[in-house]
């Protein structure tokens, strides 16, 4: 458990009521009946927890057990610690890599700008792969080995019914898990092109999200003539602003527009929710800095300037959100 300014986060393993142990954590109980919290690591930015429950004999953790919990919450504070560090270094990685233009940095710099990009695109295409070769494969021979249990069965029997249920939803996570691999790697990019992506993206955030989804494309045949690297980057941009908008904006209404005119490939984003403070550091017309408004912007920034793009924000609390985007057509650095 996690502990932090803004909320609490549970990762659970086994029988564990999640938002109980929440209340319990909130309302400062870290022992009572029901579970026991180990304080892991303390920072200014969030407290860790190990949280167990009782013994199913309804007995008291015994010197034994407190020793051995002790022995874990050591690794795992050990361990927590340097993903708190990796995680602070990435963090500021990204900040540096959104606020610095490719004209004003070194060679060395935008070559790590771009290698960053890489290894995430790599990574990205490597789990994407392994859920398509393991879990999506095994899942498909679990399938296949239920169907003839089903077949035992006469249909309208309770057996029946509940094995249909398990296939059901055995073709709900296979389907989940096809469309995680498509975030992760867009591979339709060289099948349909960057506007196909984009609607197929569009398609499912709009069965998923609580907002509505709009995208209009001008201009089409020009922008599929772009690199495929560049294409990824402005589908990343993309997807990073409709997480956003999912996870933030409470809007009702989000729309995209992508267009290139007079050799500029320009991408505006309009949203009618709540907005925030961006705290804006500069805003000069040709890069308007944002100062700690999160890894996401940092990311969207950072890939814009990598194609020696233009990246303007317009946004206050209450207000929703707009941003534009101008992409230099035949320049930029590809990754």
């Amino acid at each position: 458990m996690f502990v932090e300014k803004d909320g609490i986060q549970v990762i659970t393993a086994g029988d564990i009521d999640e938002e109980d142990v929440k209340t319990s954590m909130e309302n400062g109980i870290y022992k009572g009946d029901r579970y026991t919290a180990f304080e892991i690591n303390c920072h200014e930015e969030y407290r860790s927890f190990l949280v167990v429950t009782g013994k199913k004999s309804n007995t008291h953790l015994g010197q034994e057990d407190q020793h051995w919990i002790n022995l874990i919450v050591t690794y795992l504070s050990a361990s927590l610690e340097n993903v708190y560090l990796i995680r602070k270094l990435t963090l500021k990685m990204y900040e540096l890599m959104a606020n610095i233009p490719n004209e004003e940095a070194t060679p060395e710099f935008v070559w790590l700008r771009k290698t960053m990009y890489d290894i995430q695109e790599k990574e990205r295409i490597r789990i994407a792969m392994d859920l398509h070769d393991t879990t999506m494969q095994d899942l498909f021979l679990l399938k296949r080995r239920l169907y003839p249990i089903l077949q035992r069965f006469p249909k309208m029997t309770d057996e029946y019914g509940q094995l249909t249920g398990i296939l059901t939803h055995i073709d709900l996570i296979n389907e989940n898990l096809r469309q995680s691999c498509f975030e992760l790697n867009p591979y339709v990019l060289q099948k349909t092109g960057l506007v196909g992506s984009i609607r197929k993206l569009v398609d499912v955030e709009s069965s998923y999200s609580e907002f509505q989804v709009e995208f209009i494309a001008d201009c089409t045949a020009q922008i599929e003539l772009l690199e495929v690297e560049r294409k990824k980057h402005l589908f990343r941009v993309i997807q990073e602003l409709l997480n956003n908008a999912k996870k933030h904006s409470q809007a009702e209404h989000v729309t995209i527009r992508l267009v290139e005119e007079n050799s500029i490939i320009s991408l505006f984003y309009e949203d009618d929710g709540v907005g925030f403070d961006p705290q804006l550091k500069e805003l000069n017309r040709k890069n308007r800095i944002i100062s700690g408004a999160g890894i996401g912007l940092d990311q969207m920034q950072g890939r814009v300037l990598l194609m020696n793009g233009e990246f303007y924000m317009d946004t206050e609390r209450g207000k929703g959100v707009q941003i534009e985007i101008r992409i230099p057509f035949l320049e930029g650095i590809s990754a």
